[in-house]
């Protein structure tokens, strides 16, 4: 009946053909691997029906010398290795790492991957999931081996665990070094706890390696700098990029470019026909004396591709815990602006107040509320509430 939702199962022969193929089925949107995502371009072609397509990606993590490293190796390697276990269309499974800081963020990383347990999913002790089935295990297992046969080398994990766990479908937490981004492990989507790590040069190096790929679906830029984390930004090409984090909110467009997918889901855009552009995220991270909410992600995110999206930004200056009812004693700076402009607006003048950014410590950089809707329904007050509880804004 009207105004119910109707959730068919079935194998891909003949229930999902013929709901692809079927000219009552106004909208095909599907998230899966590119092989079926092809399939469905072609049946929404011959019948010139609406689709939109998330099939996957290699996202990298592009790291900077100007991190804590013990964060962002526990970040980095938890993406892939907790929950899980990289079964994450958007998991960062390229750490595309400074080669200055290269050993020493390996080495924390390998720590934090000794800290995942498999078992009972109902046990508390329990970190991480078994894979999917056995055949996602013989393709994680199948990688694995194909990149130490191209020259990668195994620091930890590249097998299974033994005992009562023998006969699940597990794979140990694998960290890689010795990675080229030219071999399958740093280009094929794995689905799995394994993590290819690949040193850069510099800033251009960096963005050539995390551009290098078919996928376009998420990355991020770790880095205590404003201006840099902008350039990265801009220069990466991926539906969505974290500064300082990375997340994924029902409430924002989420898709990818290239390989990756067409289409937008979550937010407003998500159920429009247009699409949209990237959508950046930027975090506001405390320094190492104050670890409250640290990697909280507040307020909205940023577009670049929304014509008439007119972005509202609140820089906080010297807001602290107990300062909520000062905003209009000067505590705050805003600025007003469409897409990148705006944000580099917002974020330059963050530079030149000489406020830290990022890992570093002291961050003060509350995100954007968009206008399509967001603008009209949260009021300043409400930012400066989200500032006022989470003492990670505080500028030191």
């Amino acid at each position: 009946p009207d105004g119910v939702i109707i959730l068919v199962t079935g194998p891909p022969e003949p229930t999902g053909e013929a709901l692809i193929t079927d000219p009552r089925v106004d909208k095909i949107s599907f998230t899966g691997s590119r092989v079926v995502g092809t399939r469905m371009l072609t049946a929404s072609a011959d019948r010139v029906a609406r689709v939109s397509l998330e099939l996957g990606g290699k996202s990298p993590n592009i790291v900077f010398p100007d991190v804590d490293l013990d964060a962002t190796a526990m970040v980095a390697m938890g993406m892939v290795t907790m929950g899980l276990s990289g079964q994450g269309c958007v998991c960062h499974t390229r750490l595309l790492v400074h080669e200055s800081i290269h050993d020493d963020l390996v080495e924390r990383a390998a720590a934090m991957a000794a800290m995942t347990t498999y078992g009972d999913p109902v046990d508390p002790a329990t970190t991480s999931a078994a894979l999917i089935n056995q055949r996602q295990v013989d393709k994680v297992c199948g990688l694995i081996e194909a990149g130490v046969s191209e020259g990668a080398e195994i620091v930890v994990g590249g097998d299974r665990p033994g005992g009562d766990l023998a006969a699940g479908n597990f794979v140990n937490p694998t960290l890689l070094t010795g990675v080229t981004n030219d071999m399958r492990i740093a280009q094929e989507e794995i689905f799995g706890p394994v993590l290819s790590v690949i040193p850069f040069r510099d800033e251009a190096h960096a963005v050539e390696l995390a551009n290098d790929t078919v996928y376009g679906l998420g990355a991020s830029v770790q880095t205590s700098s404003v201006r840099r984390a902008l350039r990265v930004a801009r220069a990466v090409r991926t539906g969505t990029f974290g500064v300082n984090g990375y997340t994924v909110m029902p409430n924002v467009p989420f898709g990818g470019t290239k390989h990756s997918g067409l289409g937008r889901e979550g937010g407003a855009e998500g159920s429009d026909a247009e699409d949209v552009g990237d959508v950046f995220e930027l975090f506001a991270v405390p320094g190492p004396d104050d670890g409250a909410g640290a990697g909280k992600a507040l307020g909205f995110f940023v577009e670049s591709g929304l014509e008439d999206g007119l972005l509202h930004f609140v820089l906080d200056e010297a807001v602290g815990p107990g300062d909520a009812d000062d905003v209009d004693g000067g505590g705050f700076a805003e600025a007003e602006g469409e897409g990148e402009a705006g944000v580099e607006a917002l974020l330059v003048e963050a530079a030149d107040a000489e406020l830290d950014f990022g890992l570093r410590g002291g961050a003060g950089l509350c995100e954007c509320a968009l206008d399509k809707a967001a603008v009209q329904s949260m009021a300043l007050h409400q930012f400066v509430d989200e500032l006022a509880h989470f003492r990670a804004l505080r500028v030191g």
